[in-house]
């Protein structure tokens, strides 16, 4: 009961304007991109209290969906490419993201709305910073060592990541963090065979990545969280 309630269809309409650009020779690659995302309908899957027909006392926590209303992102993302010299390559990416619920209609919240909360899965800044050097060895191929820095600032992993009077579950929320990830991959002169040692989550960073509240069921808040350090060796034959 309570969760077969029916539920409109969420539309976006998208806007993009972005440019690609190549300069020093061909040697800097530089791609912009604006969006604007307005959301209609915006469809939220939130911890509701409902009676139970049979028994109405405790009421039944259920996960249901609703229209929670209007959903506005907007941004930008710049992509870097620079090869100073042929066996070497930096790149960047840089993305800005501001998001904001314009309506967000609940009646469980004082007023009927949780506008003021964080959109969920929504970092301002995300970045990532990489370079990668490639030794030719001729016939047998050529040998690259690679490897990048990526950040991503704080942000929420919940839709229900505040109490009704406002005040923010702190699990369920995750701080600014970055990752560091390395990598030395063979590859043969063909390009068929490639073979390589892969290292993510260097610094061994404990991070969430998820989360979901049931507060509502004796406080309980469950978040997940990111692989730690991991190293993986890679064999790969391409037929072609």
């Amino acid at each position: 009961p309570g969760q077969q309630q029916p539920y409109a269809p969420e539309t976006v309409r998208t806007y993009e304007i972005g440019a690609k650009t190549s300069w020093l020779d061909h040697k800097l690659t530089a791609n912009l991109a604006i969006f604007y995302n307005d959301y209609r309908d915006f469809q939220a899957s939130v911890t509701q209290s409902v009676p139970d027909p049979v028994q109405p006392n405790p009421p039944l926590i259920v996960q249901t969906v609703l229209n929670a209303g209007k959903l506005r992102t907007e941004g930008a993302e710049l992509e870097l490419v620079y090869r100073p010299i042929k066996a070497l390559t930096l790149d960047a990416q840089l993305g800005y993201l501001d998001a904001k619920y314009l309506t967000f209609k609940d009646l469980s919240f004082p007023g009927g709305s949780r506008a003021f909360q964080t959109p969920a899965f929504s970092p301002r800044n995300t970045d990532r910073l990489g370079a990668a050097y490639r030794l030719d060895l001729h016939n047998l191929g050529g040998l690259t060592l690679g490897g990048g820095a990526s950040y991503r600032s704080r942000m929420s992993l919940a839709i229900d990541d505040t109490n009704t009077a406002g005040k923010a579950y702190a699990a369920l929320f995750q701080g600014a963090y970055t990752l560091y990830d390395a990598r030395l991959v063979w590859e043969s002169q063909d390009r068929k065979y490639t073979a390589g040692v892969y290292a993510q989550n260097l610094g061994n960073k404990i991070y969430k990545t998820d989360a979901q509240n049931f507060t509502a069921v004796a406080g309980i808040q469950t978040v997940y969280y990111g692989a730690p350090r991991t190293v993986m060796f890679k064999l790969t034959a391409r037929y072609f």
